[in-house]
């Protein structure tokens, strides 16, 4: 689920997306040790009221600590990113551990994000989940 919001000078507009994986060769190797390494893209079509736009999303390639504390998941890096650049889970990146099997990990994700282009301020909440399977 996306929740963006944008003032243009004095009109405030709020629009609700939902979004869904439509390709996928992103892949992180959470290793027993406590280190991560992700690398891979997916594609991620948002809709709303009808419309469907679709985003090409990065995994930053590279490595990071991680741990559990309780039913969450530390990271000491955020390792997704839009094709903007910008950080869809925060530094250090935070999820509940969902579900947790042998063979599937189930993490959900919130972050609330303020960004300022060509002189307008928008606030983007996205919250969601990874399926990790191996």
């Amino acid at each position: 689920m996306k929740d963006y919001s944008n003032n243009l000078g004095d009109i405030d507009i709020t629009s609700e997306f939902s979004g869904i994986t439509t390709e996928s060769s992103a892949v992180v190797d959470f290793k027993s040790d406590g280190s991560y390494l992700s690398q891979g893209a997916y594609t991620i079509a948002f809709t709303s009221e009808g419309f469907t736009q679709s985003f090409p999303v990065e995994v930053s390639s590279g490595t990071g600590d991680w741990y559990v504390e309780g039913d969450r998941m530390i990271l000491s890096e955020g390792f997704v990113k839009m094709s903007t650049g910008q950080e869809l889970i925060s530094e250090p990146g935070e999820m509940i551990i969902d579900e947790l099997t042998a063979n599937k990990m189930v993490l959900s994700f919130s972050n609330e994000t303020t960004l300022n282009q060509n002189g307008y301020e928008s606030i983007v909440n996205v919250s969601g989940y990874y399926i990790f399977t191996k």
